[in-house]
């Protein structure tokens, strides 16, 4: 199973050395193959990363989607779920594929993050997705997970437990 590896690094002022912040190892959901990643960091230190993925249970074909993971999150992790740029039809016909693949951060907001890569549609096709990981808000908050009851139906006596995220610049 094709995983993708990536790490962080990090220079506390130009010229000096530059050193390993953060490192991990995605595998994407549904037993898919991943690879041809490109990673880019946004204004609030978000990582995108779009990638191809392929196989796994359904046989998904040489499709492209992304992740990322919130400048907060636990170090060496893409935290955020998986989502579909473009599906594709087919399997690669022969060994060349991957030759254009590329993440960037758009300049005029600092925060959309726009990847272009490869995928199979009734041949081999250029796809653009185009995604954020942090609204424009500065002060934005939601939850994220409930913790408990896992299940069950809820009363007025019954202790919800839940997380939070703060999606916004401001702490």
């Amino acid at each position: 199973l094709a995983g993708i590896r990536w790490i962080e690094l990090r220079q506390d002022g130009d010229n000096l050395p530059w050193s390993l912040y953060q490192e991990g190892t995605y595998t994407a959901p549904d037993g898919k193959h991943a690879w041809c990643a490109s990673l880019s960091m946004d204004n609030q230190g978000n990582i995108g990363m779009g990638y191809t993925g392929m196989g796994g249970p359904a046989g998904t074909r040489v499709s492209s989607y992304y992740t990322g993971r919130y400048d907060s999150d636990p170090l060496g992790t893409m935290t955020v779920a998986e989502e579909v740029i473009a599906i594709g039809n087919q399997n690669i016909p022969n060994f060349r594929y991957c030759d254009y693949n590329k993440i960037e951060v758009d300049p005029s907001d600092d925060q959309t993050f726009w990847f272009i890569n490869e995928y199979m549609n009734n041949g081999k096709k250029d796809v653009v997705g185009v995604f954020k990981l942090a609204p424009d808000l500065a002060i934005d908050g939601g939850a994220v997970n409930i913790s408990s009851p896992v299940t069950g139906a809820l009363s007025d006596a019954e202790t919800v437990t839940i997380s939070v995220f703060n999606f916004g610049i401001n702490p």
